[in-house]
């Protein structure tokens, strides 16, 4: 009868050791292969927005270019290639923003996409927060310019609105409302929207003919805000959502927010092909003179590397304006360089 021999512990130490070793050997490549995975991931990202941001500058000719802060909001219909109607649906945060290597990404303010889903209500009316029939859309140096002629102060200063023209600042503008009183004063809510500091300041002007109602996305889970008739605040219907504010002090409220890894050039809107458009960044716009020594890779203060470096060999996607990516090391790109400055950036 044949004895079958099993292994001895000799034996299987080695074998163990054996594989510990081949494990040891391999696992730096498999992680360099994974963050390779996650360099083109982030390269797609960019190739996206940048389409996006391309089929938005056809739908918008004679428009500067994107807002700064705001350029999450802006592009998400065209990088889902969506109507405005079906974006609503979908979650603020979108993939296509993300940089897989970034674990604290930028929130931004999505209000500029959104504010559509809120609305005033004025009897049975319903009118979204958008330029319209009810809503006349100025900028911030438009509303100065007519109350300066008198308008938008006094009830029942009748006049027409001119068209929108944005200024110096287009991430601030004013929603002037006009609450079926048929003087068409425009001054019954005045709504300022400001995306640089993501929330929308609401006041109703004095002597306004109606109660109105602000009524926002998740009505009724959120009450609708009252501006009573006649008075120059903003109170809740129900509940405690924003506090009471003292008389003559407008009621804010925050804008919602997308999150993103990547920076627009903050000059870079209409610039030649050569400069950068977009890059991975730490906040969602890279402006020149921002030192970027003030962001420490992993938290090492002794290595003078960005956090934004976040692939292999401390490298940064970059996406010019012609449509071109980069991967640049982080020196090669840092505007704090006079010639790269030049190079790149104007």
């Amino acid at each position: 009868m044949r004895r079958i021999h099993g292994f001895t512990l000799i034996e299987m130490l080695v074998v163990v050791g054996i594989l510990l070793v081949l494990l040891s050997l391999g696992s730096p490549a498999l992680k360099m292969g994974i963050r390779s995975a996650k360099m083109g991931a982030c390269a797609s990202n960019l190739h996206q927005i940048y389409v996006a941001g391309a089929s938005w500058k056809l739908d918008h000719p004679s428009f500067w270019g994107f807002s700064e802060g705001g350029w999450p909001a802006q592009l998400r219909p065209y990088l889902l290639n969506k109507t405005e109607e079906e974006v609503k649906e979908m979650d603020p945060v979108e993939k296509a923003y993300i940089c897989p290597e970034d674990e604290d990404p930028e929130s931004g303010v999505g209000g500029a996409a959104s504010l559509g889903e809120w609305q005033i209500r004025t009897f049975n009316h319903l009118n979204p927060l958008q330029e319209g029939p009810q809503f006349a859309k100025l900028s911030q140096t438009q509303l100065t310019a007519a109350r300066a002629a008198g308008k938008v102060q006094s009830w029942g200063n009748h006049w027409n609105p001119w068209p929108y023209v944005p200024d110096s600042n287009p991430n601030v503008w004013w929603l002037c409302y006009e609450d079926y009183g048929n003087d068409w004063d425009w001054k019954d809510v005045l709504i300022k929207i400001d995306l640089d500091a993501g929330e929308m300041t609401v006041s109703v002007g004095g002597g306004t003919g109606h109660n109105n109602y602000l009524r926002a996305p998740d009505w009724p889970t959120t009450p609708e805000y009252l501006f009573p008739r006649g008075q120059g605040n903003i109170y809740p219907a129900a509940g405690n959502l924003v506090p009471d504010p003292p008389s003559g002090v407008d009621g804010v409220i925050p804008l919602p927010t997308i999150d993103a890894s990547y920076g627009m050039n903050a000059d870079g809107n209409n610039m030649p092909g050569s400069k950068v458009f977009m890059l991975d960044y730490e906040k969602l716009t890279a402006v020149p003179e921002d030192d970027w020594t003030t962001w420490h890779y992993t938290g090492n203060y002794t290595l003078a590397v960005p956090s934004f470096a976040r692939h292999p060999g401390y490298n940064i996607n970059v996406m010019l304006q012609s449509g071109s990516m980069q991967r640049l090391r982080h020196d090669e790109i840092d505007p704090v360089d006079p010639d790269i400055l030049n190079q790149y950036w104007r």
